[in-house]
C-alpha cells in the first residue's frame, strides 16, 4: 500500500490515469454530476495553456495582468514581417457571399 501512495504521490502519469478512470467512472455513474462538474474541466485546460506559454515564455505577463485587471490591454506588437496591427495570427476572411 506505501508503495502504491508513493507511486501516486510522484508519478505525474500514475495521477492523470487515476484522474481519467474516475472521470469515466462520474461520468458512467452519475451523468447529471459530470455536466455539473464540466466547467472545472475547462478550467483545468486554461491552466494549463497559461502554464504552457508561461513555461516557453510566450506570455505577457504584465500585459494579462492589466486584461484580468479590466484595464485596457494595449495593441498586440505587430511581427516584423506583418502588415497591420495584426498580432502575426493566420486568420484567413472568408469570400464574401452575394445574397439575393
Amino acid at each position: 500500500m506505501r508503495r502504491v501512495a508513493r507511486i501516486l504521490r510522484t508519478s505525474l502519469f500514475a495521477q492523470v490515469a487515476c484522474g481519467l478512470v474516475v472521470a469515466v467512472l462520474v461520468g458512467e455513474l452519475w451523468p447529471d454530476m459530470a455536466t455539473d462538474l464540466q466547467p472545472l474541466g475547462d478550467l483545468g485546460n486554461c491552466v494549463a495553456v497559461v502554464a504552457v506559454s508561461r513555461w516557453e515564455g510566450a506570455l505577457d505577463v504584465p500585459r494579462a495582468k492589466r486584461v484580468l485587471d479590466g484595464e485596457q490591454p494595449l495593441a498586440a506588437p505587430a511581427s516584423p514581417g506583418s502588415s497591420g496591427p495584426s498580432s502575426g495570427s493566420t486568420a484567413v476572411k472568408a469570400p464574401a457571399v452575394e445574397r439575393s
